[in-house]
């Protein structure tokens, strides 16, 4: 029960959730900095490959930058370890911001390629840093009833930021559209001062009377008792009265060891970390990624009668509207359901642009005028993603990742997703153009991909809507 003195704060007795809606549009102009940088990529290379490009880029460099933005993302679970479990989350929100506005800083000044692929590397540290971090504290701020769609609106929002660089990035300069991303980026860490830290952090680090009072301020009411109740036993408070994690601060590097042993040791622990492995796997592996990233050259090797930053235009305003649409749809049908639909349709999808390809590069064929199925098929399996399996990838990392393992999974999480990304964005573009494979192998490779993955997470995966964290850990554990 909450301090008497504050009832008057909280006339509601069903309570509000305008503090959960406010942090989260902090953490929302986060995520829509960090879709520009994801972004970034497909326009911006268009340009840098230009034979009258001020800064030029060969299609070997194009892949090495692309790279370096997903080896920052692998080194970024480093900071994590150090801050979540010992700044704390909201901290940790606002050092995700700082790598960002270095990144569009340093592409502002850049006067050889060698700036921006320094740029484009912290941009990657942004990246993992922020999509690490951001579902941990929704997930832990959001209330059951809202953490779907809460957790969904991370998607729309690195979706509306790619969808925004992707319509101004053909008509602006590098610089100019590095200032306005700059803009947004210090507008977020704005934002970000003023969202209340997480009540699970506040309880593991034993500052009980501060987590009440910010629960109260979350769910705006004054008797949070049962939900205090029900945090200390996902952490365990109660078995150690805190103790614990005064022994874990005096020696940090124990929490770490501790942590890594519970994650490999414990089976739900373990499920879970496979099973968020997974998604990461469809992301990268699945074409998600590539497509971003290189999109235009796609298009453009299509040879579609629509220019290829149109065609990149069009996938950002479907890719945007399906994962909004995935907000309302994801705590009405459940997490699993999506998850299938998803992965059947666009692995079929991408076997269809991969046989387009085949019979194009291999079967010397011409095809040209039927380019508008490979065309129509990448974007309904990119739409299909970007209802499903990709905005399900971050609610389901925050739901299904056990408080005392959640820094350490989410840093090897970051490790893993870093690492693909770096295998598949160096040597996509290698493999289909320098190499002269062409785009056929990749995408079918795409297609098996999906459905292997999609297989193996409806099988491991227990359904997750509507239930509270100690009902998730105990489906993971049966």
């Amino acid at each position: 029960m909450g301090d008497t003195s504050n009832r008057g704060k909280y006339t509601n007795p069903e309570g509000s959730a305008t503090w959960e809606y406010l942090s989260t549009v902090g953490c929302a102009l986060l995520t829509f900095c960090i879709g520009c940088i994801c972004g970034w990529s497909s326009p911006s290379l268009a340009i840098l490959r230009k034979p009258d490009s001020p800064i030029t880029l060969s299609d070997e460099d194009a892949s090495t930058m692309s790279a370096l933005t997903a080896i920052g993302h692998m080194l970024a679970p480093a900071i994590i370890i150090l801050t979540t479990d010992r700044l704390g989350r909201r901290i940790s929100l606002l050092a995700s911001g700082l790598p960002m506005l270095i990144c569009f800083g340093l592409i502002i000044v850049a006067k050889d390629s060698s700036v921006i692929l320094l740029g484009r590397f912290f941009g990657g540290i942004s990246l993992g840093f922020g999509t690490a971090v951001v579902p941990m504290y929704l997930g832990e701020i959001a209330s059951p009833k809202l953490r779907g769609a809460i957790g969904i609106t991370i998607s729309t929002t690195i979706s509306g930021g790619s969808l925004f660089m992707s319509i101004i990035g053909p008509y602006l300069s590098l610089k100019t559209t590095a200032y306005v991303t700059l803009s947004f980026g210090i507008a977020a860490l704005g934002g970000l001062w003023f969202v209340p830290e997480s009540p699970y952090f506040l309880v593991m680090v034993g500052k009980m009377k501060q987590a009440e009072r910010t629960l109260e301020k979350l769910r705006g009411k004054t008797d949070v008792s049962e939900e205090m109740n029900l945090i200390k036993k996902t952490i365990g408070f109660e078995n150690n009265a805190g103790k614990g994690w005064e022994r874990r601060r005096n020696k940090p590097n124990l929490n770490v060891i501790n942590a890594l042993k519970q994650l490999v040791t414990v089976s739900k622990n373990l499920k879970a970390l496979i099973i968020n492995f997974l998604f990461i796997f469809v992301s990268h592996f699945g074409g998600c990624t590539v497509i971003l990233v290189y999109g235009q050259i796609i298009f453009a090797d299509m040879k579609t009668a629509i220019p290829g930053h149109v065609c990149y235009i069009i996938l950002g305003i479907l890719q945007f509207i399906s994962t909004f649409l995935a907000v309302f749809i994801v705590d009405r049908i459940g997490r699993r359901p999506l998850i299938f639909i998803s992965g059947i349709i666009s692995g079929t999808c991408f076997l269809i642009v991969g046989v387009y390809f085949w019979l194009m590069e291999y079967g010397h064929m011409d095809v040209v005028s039927y380019s508008m199925i490979p065309f129509c098929a990448l974007l309904a399996g990119m739409g299909t993603l970007s209802i499903g399996i990709l905005p399900v990838t971050l609610v389901v990392q925050s739901e299904t990742l056990d408080t005392d393992i959640k820094a350490i999974a989410t840093s090897l999480l970051g490790v893993g997703s870093g690492l693909l990304a770096a295998i598949t964005l160096k040597y996509y573009l290698m493999i289909a153009t320098v190499w002269n494979f062409g785009h056929s192998v990749p995408f079918t490779v795409f297609a098996l991909c999906i459905w292997f993955s999609t297989a193996l997470i409806l099988k491991l995966l227990p359904e997750t809507k509507g239930r509270t964290f100690l009902e998730i850990q105990r489906n993971l554990a049966a």
